[in-house]
């Protein structure tokens, strides 16, 4: 890590780290890290915010990460990784953030692209990256 941030948010239960060099993290390794705290706390997910540029492979669109060339691959957001501490639940994704991964792929451009969303994937397979927002750069 290159650095992790002092506080969590109160509001939605996460925390901000950066990794070095822009490698994604390990979200098994954090998962482990978790559990060894104690029975009482979990990881919900892990979302990231990562820049690069869109393309295609195996028919699939994918993300090409700035600076590690890393292949992403998208999809739409399935559920936020933030929680909504006043309503003890899972916090509720908005039309916006549930429309946002067909209004990347509708928007294709060349160029970069800034996206955010809960990394996710199974072992050995790509990893995708669940689109809850994104900006052209």
């Amino acid at each position: 890590m290159q650095s992790v941030a002092d506080q969590a948010s109160g509001r939605s239960w996460t925390g901000t780290l950066v990794t070095r060099g822009g490698v994604l993290p390990d979200v098994a390794a954090f998962a482990r890290a978790v559990r060894r705290v104690g029975d009482q706390f979990t990881l919900r997910g892990v979302e990231i915010t990562a820049r690069g540029e869109l393309t295609e492979a195996g028919g699939r669109a994918m993300l090409r990460l700035t600076g590690t060339g890393e292949l992403l691959a998208l999809a739409p957001l399935l559920r936020k990784v933030q929680w909504d501490a006043v309503s003890r639940r899972e916090a509720a994704a908005s039309a916006e953030e549930r429309g946002a991964c067909a209004r990347l792929l509708r928007e294709r451009r060349a160029g970069v692209v800034r996206v955010t969303g809960p990394l996710a994937g199974e072992p050995g397979q790509a990893p995708v990256l669940e689109v809850r927002e994104f900006a052209w750069e």
